[in-house]
């Protein structure tokens, strides 16, 4: 059967074998009004367009939606799709799919905010088809934007209690954010971070809690490893700069290298390097700005460090 379509779909008109094409991309069922904004089609001429393929018995009409009539025929039209520009035609349909949900709700483009409001075929087409064409992607404001629908689309997964269906739109949302994300987009990252983490808790993904949370534990047993041993005290606030550099900053950064510092001078009574340390610890807070780890970071920097460099009186 499946031989037989592919013959039939290579002698179809052009504009027929195009929404062809483009129904493959999109999967089995879908609206007659997403297919026409895939293509940038009114409903009216995408509908006469199908007439030929609904005719050959690939595709089937009813009450506005459109479906292929065997997941194979869709499968083989899919793989008759050109492969070297078949991420191109993803990007091209999702950007389509996108400024048609930026219409509805009347914005220029998805912040945080337009969350709640992110549901439906067109806002779950378009990530799905924008995430088939991330590498693609224009730059850092379009990535932000995918990541803005993935989340939503986590959320809208959580929400329904589908705890493992949410961890993989929380996992491509957070590869899509910056280096810099903890600096130049505070609120989103930490909604982000805290959400995810929270679900691969429920769903017991132990392994992207463990990843997610090694900074605060290291930073966490630092007094009571110092109270038992000291060198152990140093490896594990090593470690935690070692895991800042290799997978980005986060805000217990901040402080994990205030107390490195501290544990250097108390070790090995290197002063300089422990102070220029702890500096970086205190610089790097004042550019992430977290409100409740602020008074940590100058605690630990001003009590424990910047007496070795500086007057008493210079802090006040």
């Amino acid at each position: 059967m499946v031989e037989f379509m592919t013959g039939r779909m290579q002698r179809l008109p052009p504009s027929a074998r195009s929404a062809i094409d483009t129904a493959a991309c999109l999967g089995n069922a879908f609206s007659l009004d997403t297919l026409a904004t895939a293509r940038s089609e009114t409903p009216e001429v995408c509908r006469r367009t199908l007439e030929a393929p609904v005719e050959a018995g690939m595709l089937q009409r009813e009450s506005g939606t459109v479906r292929f009539c065997h997941d194979r025929i869709q499968e083989a039209a899919y793989a008759l799709t050109d492969p070297v520009n078949r991420a191109k035609t993803h990007l091209a349909i999702g950007r389509r799919l996108l400024q048609g949900v930026r219409d509805r709700l009347g914005v220029t483009t998805i912040e945080l905010d337009s969350e709640p409001h992110l549901q439906g075929e067109w806002f779950q087409c378009a990530t799905h088809q924008l995430n088939s064409a991330s590498e693609l992607l224009a730059g850092e404001a379009e990535r932000r934007e995918l990541a803005v629908l993935d989340y939503a689309a986590a959320r809208r997964a959580k929400e329904a209690c589908a705890y493992d269906a949410a961890l993989m739109p929380f996992a491509k949302a957070s590869a899509l954010m910056p280096e810099t994300a903890w600096q130049s987009d505070y609120d989103f990252q930490l909604a982000l971070q805290t959400e995810w983490a929270e679900v691969a808790h429920v769903a017991r993904d132990y392994e992207t809690v463990e990843q997610m949370f090694a900074l605060d534990i290291l930073f966490t047993i630092a007094v009571p490893t110092w109270a038992t041993n000291k060198t152990a005290a140093a490896y594990t606030q090593l470690e935690l700069i070692n895991i800042s550099i290799e997978r980005g900053v986060s805000p217990i950064s901040a402080p994990g290298l205030v107390v490195a510092a501290s544990v250097l001078r108390a070790l090995w009574s290197d002063s300089e390097v422990a102070w220029e340390l702890g500096k970086q610890g205190l610089e790097l807070q004042r550019r992430i700005k977290t409100k409740a780890l602020s008074p940590v970071v100058d605690f630990l920097f001003y009590n424990h460090l910047n007496y070795w460099k500086r007057p008493l009186r210079a802090d006040r």
